[in-house]
């Protein structure tokens, strides 16, 4: 029966697909990617959104539209249930594009790893979803505000932050941990926020041991967990682990910060918020006149 509902499904795509979009209405899509329905959302799209996956959280409105499973598991069927006009995905969505054309259904994809596919994605977004001026306005915030070409540096040299997006808890100790690498968004923020990054390899999201962590030795570890249900133990558990690091410099100078902020892992216009917490942080753990003489 499955089986059949999907030949039929994509039998009625097919011949819907081969029509004009509907003049008058708007268009309807599917979006594969919490960032994604924040994008469609925050260009005022909102209502051509149809379907989502279930960890698009943001805007709450999002919560309320169905789900079409999850970024690395869609459910094809309830996709194409939903009749949409574009699925948009992202570009490291992988095979399953294929997929989704196979079954007759036009993609839209956005690159969401870089700073520069970000900003270009509302503008592509922009001009698809008829929102133009919305597209081009949320761009150019995101151009002006994170960009580290728009911060000078300061007299003194920016603190070297370590900053960490997962890792084993509760092991009274550093196992392993996954920090940010360079030439990526977070890497921007850091820069845009007035630091630099600790780590200088070629990996997007290098897995570090204590020893790693420890030939780094950063003059600051922000570490970022989510602030929704099962987002992480809680702050002293997660002290306790960095604890045994007694040796790292972050470690004697009390320099461990803990940043819970859901938006801090959806590339978007509240990806300005992290950078400005993270210059808070930077304001009270590491003032200028602290950084030479931390160590």
């Amino acid at each position: 029966m499955p089986g059949f509902f999907l030949r039929f499904l994509t039998i009625a795509l097919f011949l819907f697909s081969s029509l004009p979009l509907r003049a008058g209405q708007p268009l309807r899509a599917v979006s594969l990617s919490p960032s994604i329905t924040e994008a469609l959302f925050a260009i005022g799209a909102g209502e051509s959104v149809v379907g989502v996956t279930r960890y698009c959280r943001y805007p709450p409105e999002a919560e309320a539209l169905p789900a079409v499973g999850d970024f690395f598991s869609p459910n094809y069927e309830r996709i194409l249930s939903l009749v949409p006009d574009y699925v948009v995905v992202r570009d490291d969505y992988g095979q399953d594009r294929t997929v989704l054309e196979d079954l007759g259904l036009r993609c839209v994809t956005v690159n969401h790893r870089t700073l520069r596919g970000l900003i270009e994605s509302y503008r592509i977004l922009g001009k698809i979803f008829g929102r133009t001026a919305e597209g081009e306005e949320i761009a150019v915030r995101l151009d002006r505000e994170l960009s580290p070409a728009a911060w000078l540096p300061g007299a003194f040299p920016p603190p070297r932050i370590l900053m960490i997006v997962g890792r084993d808890y509760g092991e009274r100790g550093l196992v392993q941990a996954y920090a940010v690498g360079r030439d990526g968004l977070y890497d921007l923020i850091l820069s845009a926020a007035g630091g630099e990054n600790a780590y200088q390899g070629e990996l997007a999201f290098p897995m570090l041991t204590a020893e790693g962590v420890a030939s780094l030795d950063p003059d600051l570890v922000v570490e970022l967990l989510p602030d929704d249900p099962g987002g992480g133990p809680d702050e002293a558990t997660l002290r306790q682990d960095w604890d045994a690091l007694a040796n790292l410099a972050a470690v004697r100078n009390g320099r461990i910060c803990i940043v819970r902020a859901s938006y801090a892992f959806v590339p978007g216009p509240r990806l300005v918020r992290l950078r400005e917490d993270l210059e808070r942080i930077l304001a009270d753990s590491c003032p200028p006149a602290a950084r030479d003489g931390g160590r």
